[in-house]
């Protein structure tokens, strides 16, 4: 099985990676240098030549600073980009795994235009088959010391997958 992880030198990317290793699956790592999910002719083309089984969207501007300084950019990466990847998706057959961070700390900077449902929303809309990691709502330092939680259990989501025979639709599973 192949997987193209977005964001994969990222908080959930790096944790993601240590526990690759040494599994079945074929996982290919990327980062904003070298894929771009707001360029949906990029990600089309990634989905389309590499035939992955899954994508895990790991990709996200989560830093509050970052975020109110430039919430065009955030939204690009968390909402738009992620629904680049959903489309792609829907249209290649493969099945995304997005982690949603249900951030307390995004509404101490107050944009909403970021919340973990708006994503949700985008990728319901694309009509992919998607599994949905919802978080309890946490600081940004919870979300840090959950990370190896949260790969572990989208280690454990990619270990279950059967491209021939999961379930269509949008899935949600709480971490």
């Amino acid at each position: 099985m192949r997987v193209l992880v977005t964001g994969g030198d990222g908080l959930l990317g790096t944790a993601l990676r240590k526990i690759a290793d040494g599994v079945a699956c074929e996982y290919i790592f990327t980062g904003y240098d070298d894929f771009d999910i707001t360029d949906q002719e990029a990600v089309d083309l990634m989905l389309k030549v590499n035939g992955f089984d899954v994508v895990i969207n790991c990709a996200a501007v989560t830093d509050p600073v970052k975020i109110e300084k430039h919430e065009d950019v955030a939204y690009n990466v968390n909402v738009a980009g992620a629904g680049n990847l959903a489309m792609a998706s829907a249209r290649e057959g493969t099945l995304l795994i997005q982690p949603v961070c249900n951030a307390s700390y995004l509404k101490e900077c107050k944009v909403e235009s970021l919340s973990g449902q708006r994503t949700v929303e985008t990728i319901v809309q694309s009509g992919c088959d998607a599994v949905i990691i919802e978080t309890a709502p946490l600081t940004l330092d919870q979300w840090r010391e959950c990370l190896d939680k949260v790969a572990e259990h989208i280690s454990k989501i990619v270990g279950m997958v059967n491209p021939d025979g999961w379930q269509h639709g949008v899935q949600f599973v709480k971490s």
